[in-house]
């Protein structure tokens, strides 16, 4: 009995299927999951909460330090100072006869102990800790741009994957059509052959061609398999799950002016705004490193409590002091200055690496027009060739009937059909990835 009810059980868990698997995903449903479940998006978000934490406590450094600090010395040995009995002199130095019994002159304590509270403000330390300030907001804005860099990366692949499998999935159908349409031609000409009005060659060119056919099918829907698994990694889902997508294609046919477009790129692309950040981070930096060629001055007042306190009238007593400290940097051979030099070269580097950005977001711009508008040319032409494809097809295949035209010519009308029905699919697919590229190479595809 008990091996039929886990029987049961394991057959209800096989043929149960995931609720989630009945869900039809959109592109916008997969971006989603994508950036919620991608570690490298996850760990850019994190970067962006550590620079934060930087910031604030950067910003702690302008205010003042309150510290407190006890320590406690018990001595095995304590050192003892003692003076041994000697007569006292007359004035004259000559002996009075009076004897001075000696003594302890000093005993140390057994136990050492001191608390110390100090207070510590810095006043002016060259606008290093402003600058400093300034310095950590731009790392918080570089990490923001970094994650939207991270975003943009993985909507591209997300977005390519999505439209890879809509392609494979409309080419499967394509192979279902063309292998009915193959087999019901094929049992024509077998019908003709019996009758002795089609020859054995015929029937073999006909089987060929659906053996071709049939191998796409498998080809096609191996590859659905495959673009499956990445699409199901991307978005966290288990590899071997099925997902449903939306298949609907909105076609692109407007193709963006470029001047337009490279005044998004170069106001809203990461890379460009993590180079400015990088240019005015070495600005700061310069600032930063000539701040310590200038003085420093901090205040402080510090309260001791302990055993002993050379800083009291009396062992054991409460005791303050105020204090001061001017630094002057003087004569260091040079050092500061060559630091100085040397943040100046790492600025100069960073407005090198924007400029050469600049000019390669533009071609980044170019390019991804031009492949969309070749695209987009691309779609319109495979729609007509496809259109007269399909008349062919279909005077061919009713001349064939009426016996005007040979088996060669419809296996022939066949696969120019099926190739021109493939290619439209292929534009319309490319349309939409080399959308989702152009996107990306205005800044704007993080933004949808």
């Amino acid at each position: 009995m008990r091996y039929k009810i886990l029987l049961v059980f394991i057959a209800s868990i096989c043929f149960v299927k995931p609720s989630i698997s009945q869900e039809v995903l959109s592109l916008k449903k997969c971006r989603e999951l994508a950036k919620e479940h991608n570690q490298d998006v996850q760990n850019a978000a994190l970067n962006v909460a550590i620079y934060e934490s930087h910031l604030k406590s950067n910003k702690t450094n302008q205010l003042p330090k309150l510290d407190f600090s006890a320590s406690l010395t018990r001595l095995g040995d304590p050192q003892v100072t003692k003076m041994p009995a000697f007569q006292l002199p007359n004035v004259d130095l000559s002996p009075s006869g009076v004897l001075f019994p000696g003594g302890t002159l000093y005993e140390a304590p057994e136990n050492l102990y001191r608390l110390n509270l100090s207070l510590v403000q810095p006043i002016y330390m060259g606008g290093k800790l402003r600058n400093l300030n300034k310095l950590s907001q731009k790392n918080v804005d570089l990490s923001k741009e970094n994650l939207r860099l991270e975003k943009s990366n993985l909507l591209l692949e997300t977005d390519d994957t999505y439209w890879t499998i809509v392609s494979l999935k409309e080419k499967v159908i394509l192979t279902i059509k063309s292998i009915k349409f193959l087999e019901e031609f094929k049992k024509d000409i077998n019908n003709r052959y019996e009758v002795g009005l089609a020859t054995k060659n015929n029937v073999l060119q006909a089987q060929v061609n659906l053996n071709h056919v049939k191998l796409a099918n498998i080809e096609a829907e191996n590859g659905v398999d495959l673009a499956n698994m990445s699409l199901c990694r991307l978005i966290g889902f288990p590899l071997w799950q099925k997902v449903q997508l939306k298949d609907s294609i909105v076609n692109k046919a407007t193709l963006p002016d470029f001047e337009i477009a490279h005044k998004k790129a170069l106001a809203q692309r990461p890379e460009l705004k993590m180079g400015q950040l990088a240019v005015d981070m070495g600005e700061l930096g310069v600032k930063m490193t000539r701040a310590d060629q200038l003085p420093s001055l901090n205040v402080g007042v510090n309260s001791y409590y302990g055993n002993p306190n050379h800083f009291g009238v009396d062992e054991a007593e409460m005791s303050w002091n105020a204090s001061a400290k001017l630094t002057v940097p003087v004569f260091h051979w040079g050092e500061k200055r060559q630091a100085v030099k040397r943040s100046k070269i790492t600025h100069q580097q960073a407005v090198n690496e924007l400029e050469k950005n600049k000019d390669l977001v533009a071609l980044d711009v170019q390019q991804s027009l031009y492949a969309l508008k070749v695209a987009i040319s691309k779609m319109s032409f495979t729609e007509t060739s496809l259109e007269q494809a399909e008349e062919n097809l279909t005077i061919t295949r009713n001349n064939y009937a009426v016996g005007v035209a040979s088996v060669t010519q419809v296996l022939d009308a066949q696969v120019s059909w099926q190739s021109s029905y493939s290619n439209y699919i292929d534009a319309k697919i490319s349309c939409q990835q080399m959308y989702s590229v152009y996107l990306k190479a205005i800044g704007e595809l993080d933004q949808i």
